[in-house]
């Protein structure tokens, strides 16, 4: 149902009536009207198109306002070499399509999702050399469609009671954190491609939940996908494939379920749980890894209907003051099954 409610969302971002569309010259045009010039004056509704080059940031957007690229397809950056994001967007139903959006600072970031609801960042390309790429605040709520995400140590900050929605998007050979989820906030993440990152794909914390559905982890030099501080996510139907490091990392007092997913070629542990965590672990396929399930410390798991084979070590590891109800797994070819 929660996922029928966001394609509905999703689907409503269309139905902006139509009008007239501004157009911004690039910057090495000798005569406007530029981009920051028609931002100010932008009444409710406006669509802009961009003409081929580079329009100048930083920009706040905060009317139901539509930027969007050439109608030809060609290349347009919205970009900005000043500290903090290129675009702040406030308000609600701003919509960004078909750009490159690209800060060059240090200091800087692409977008700051700061507050309101209905907006939409589609089809863009986004490149920081920042700390962050992307920061949601604020109980902001918006959708990131299709976009390709390159640069910052923590490509996606999502915190403050924040509500994004990221659909099928690309993270390709991330140097740092991919997700970062903290401070009570509830995304929803689907479809999404995590490949060859350097840290950690996804990173849930801080009273943080939300639902991971059918994305991709491919390859993370670290964890793909950490949990811990009484977070309490839902990830289903994701892949996970050769992880150089745990899986799914549960930490602390944090009570995950784990249903549905799939994990190929884990080097070390599909899943790795410590603490006082209480994951429950249910009908997830585990094949040709290293390990399957561990459980230690003071851990409470229910691990039920699971499937694992051609494990080169335990299938099941249950140790320390750990207490697991195992039920109705199916174990086969494994090196050792519980």
């Amino acid at each position: 149902m929660k996922i029928l409610a966001v394609v509905v969302l999703f689907v409503c971002f269309y139905s902006i009536a139509s009008k007239a569309a501004l157009v911004a010259m690039p910057e090495s045009s000798p005569k406007g009207p530029y981009l920051r010039d028609i931002i100010k004056s932008a009444k409710v509704g406006e669509v802009i198109i961009l003409k081929t080059g580079t329009h100048k940031g930083p920009l706040f957007l905060s009317n139901e306002v539509t930027i969007q690229g050439p109608e030809d397809g060609s290349l347009a950056t919205i970009e900005s070499d000043k500290p903090g994001p290129v675009l702040t967007i406030s308000g609600k139903d701003v919509h960004v399509k078909n750009l490159t959006l690209k800060t060059h600072s240090r200091a800087g970031l692409v977008v700051h999702l700061q507050k309101g609801t209905g907006h939409l960042i589609e089809n863009c390309r986004l490149r920081s050399k920042g700390k962050i790429n992307v920061l949601t605040t604020s109980h902001a709520k918006g959708i990131f469609h299709n976009n390709e995400f390159i640069g910052g140590r923590t490509i996606v900050s999502i915190k403050n009671f924040s509500r994004p929605v990221f659909i099928d998007n690309e993270f390709p050979n991330a140097s740092g954190e991919v997700f970062s989820v903290r401070n009570d906030s509830s995304p929803i993440l689907v479809g999404n491609v995590i490949r060859n990152s350097q840290g950690v794909g996804i990173y849930i914390t801080d009273n943080a939940s939300g639902q991971y559905l059918k994305n991709e982890i491919i390859g993370p030099k670290h964890i793909g996908v950490l949990i811990s501080n009484d977070a309490v996510p839902e990830l289903n139907s994701n892949l996970f494939s050769d992880c150089l490091l745990s899986c799914v990392s549960i930490q602390g007092p944090s009570r995950p379920t784990i249903i549905g997913n799939t994990f190929k070629k884990a080097m070390s542990w599909a899943v790795l749980t410590k603490g006082t965590s209480r994951p429950i672990i249910l009908d997830n396929i585990i094949t040709s890894s290293a390990y399957g399930l561990l459980f230690k410390g003071e851990t409470s798991s229910i691990v039920k209907g699971n499937n694992i084979s051609s494990v080169g070590g335990s299938a099941i590891y249950v140790t320390d003051s750990a207490r697991s109800i195992v039920e109705n797994n199916t174990l086969r070819d494994n090196n050792q099954g519980i």
